[in-house]
């Protein structure tokens, strides 16, 4: 296999900044180390201690395997896959649980962490036995929230679905599919359609009967 001076350069450059990448953090594990012992480790575990945990300590993992792909000489090709696949799934994991992070600080801003939820009796018993107090129309507004989320993540796979199966259409045409990819394609996009509808109408129906409520 012959390689190009461009491809010579190009690896030297990924190869010194997986390794920049990886001794910045260590040095930033090591300023913060007396903080994270004080305000983390030696705090009760919980969901969020351990997501943090792992999503900080696995981009030590994955990044040491990186840079032991990149320069460890002699090794085989089998085991620069199976290293290689091991950091894709590392990476994959741990965009993961950042993303987790992220969805429970925006769940802590808007006020989502604890439901301070009154009811009181209703009127018409028989009908409803009890109704959400005026005073907590705020904890309603926020579930209202978090169902147009949930639409908007649903919109977006059926979006992405729909795109590919697009580009599969305009490339190929009428030539050749993959009956098991057609299967995926239609059950996938039924099932998404039939989430985003029932979300749809959840909101909708919650709309009507919390409306009169929130105004």
């Amino acid at each position: 296999m012959s390689i190009q001076p461009g491809q010579v350069e190009q690896a030297l450059v990924v190869n010194y900044v997986n390794v920049c990448s990886l001794t910045l953090l260590v040095y930033d594990a090591c300023l913060k180390f007396e903080e994270e012992l004080k305000y983390i480790w030696r705090k009760d575990w919980t969901f969020l201690k351990c997501v943090y945990i792992g999503s900080k300590y696995l981009a030590f993992v994955d990044g040491a395997l990186t840079v032991v792909l990149l320069l460890q000489p002699g090794l085989k090709p089998h085991s620069c896959s199976v290293l290689y696949k091991t950091v894709i799934y590392l990476i994959w994991f741990g965009v993961v649980l950042a993303e987790a992070i992220i969805q429970c600080h925006a769940w802590v801003i808007w006020g989502l962490s604890k439901y301070d939820t009154s009811f009181t009796l209703s009127p018409l018993p028989n009908i409803r036995p009890c109704l959400p107090d005026e005073s907590s129309s705020q904890s309603w507004a926020h579930i209202y929230i978090t169902f147009l989320c949930i639409m908007v993540a649903e919109i977006n796979v059926l979006v992405l679905m729909l795109w590919r199966k697009f580009m599969e259409f305009k490339y190929l045409g009428g030539g050749k599919r993959i009956a098991l990819l057609q299967i995926l394609y239609r059950d996938g996009m039924i099932y998404v359609f039939c989430l985003l509808a029932l979300s749809a109408g959840h909101s909708v129906l919650d709309m009507r009967y919390w409306l009169p409520i929130l105004s």
